[in-house]
């Protein structure tokens, strides 16, 4: 035997609905305008890459151009790491030294322009 309890609680589907019409259009119009925005910076995010991507090409095919056997000499070489022909040891030990050189070499060139500038305004 079951008993019922009435103590003033409705199910969700038994509450009555208000007309959300308008609220819905405008939700629907808002994401339509996000929607049309997201596509546009989209599109010129593609179109920027698509700029890099063949001014990089053209230098490329420019220094390849210049200098084929530097090319063939760098394919053959990704190759042979690509193709685990360096123990993983020997290659975390000289792409160490070279970001080690690497960055020196840039806080060279930065450290001299600030040198560069601050003798400017010493002179000036």
């Amino acid at each position: 035997m079951t008993i019922d309890h009435d103590d003033g609680s409705h199910d969700a589907d038994q509450r009555p609905r208000s007309n959300g019409a308008a609220s819905d259009e405008a939700g629907v119009s808002k994401l339509l305008e996000q929607s049309r925005r997201v596509r546009d910076d989209l599109e010129g995010l593609v179109s920027a890459v698509a700029d890099a991507r063949s001014e990089w090409e053209e230098q490329l095919r420019a220094r390849l151009t210049e200098r084929p056997y530097v090319g063939l000499a760098a394919a053959a070489g990704v190759g042979y790491v690509l193709g685990a022909g360096v123990s993983p040891l020997l290659l975390r030990a000289a792409f160490g030294l070279g970001t080690r050189v690497a960055f020196a070499m840039v806080m060279r060139r930065v450290v001299g322009a600030l040198g560069d500038a601050a003798m400017g305004r010493a002179n000036a």
